[in-house]
């Protein structure tokens, strides 16, 4: 009698069904995982996006205070030829005031919104904002500033002190 020592047909294909049955079932786990991560990253790009806004607006209330007056305007900036303008007549924040920009006097420095982004001065901080508005509370001597980025709705305020 022969002894059969070897790697028979039917144990072959078993190895190979058995392999990949554990590979599939690795690559849908891995799947899953990765699904949840890009959702998380979406998630995330909106947060990181007011996180640059939030700095700006913040730099700008802890150092613009003289005394007890608030300096800064709140208006609609006006599309010219060259770009984009604070209207030259400028309306100190002296009541309740709403607007799309504020400009900070002390340091001269511009916050608005053109086409869908956010600008400080010239540079532009975060894309996809559907919706921005300032409000100026003077009795709380605060701005409030609620926008919408990329379907995320967003409010901070900020008080001059």
């Amino acid at each position: 009698m022969k002894s059969e020592k070897g790697v028979t047909l039917i144990s072959l294909l078993t190895y190979i069904a058995v392999l990949l049955t554990v590979m599939v079932v690795i690559g849908r786990i891995t799947g899953f995982f990765t699904r949840g991560l890009d959702n998380v990253d979406s998630d995330n790009k909106s947060s990181t996006e007011f996180s640059k806004i939030n700095y700006c607006f913040l730099s700008e209330t802890k150092k613009t205070i003289d005394g007890s007056n608030v300096t800064a305007a709140i208006g609609n900036m006006d599309k010219t030829n060259s770009g984009y303008e604070f209207p030259k007549t400028l309306k100190v924040a002296t009541s309740d005031t709403k607007g799309t920009a504020i400009k900070f006097l002390e340091s001269g420095n511009i916050i608005f919104i053109a086409e869908n982004a956010i600008y400080y001065n010239k540079t532009k901080v975060c894309d996809k904002v559907t919706d921005f508005e300032i409000d100026y509370k003077e009795s709380e001597k605060s701005i409030k500033v609620s926008l919408k980025i990329d379907n995320q709705q967003f409010e901070q305020t900020y008080t001059f002190r």
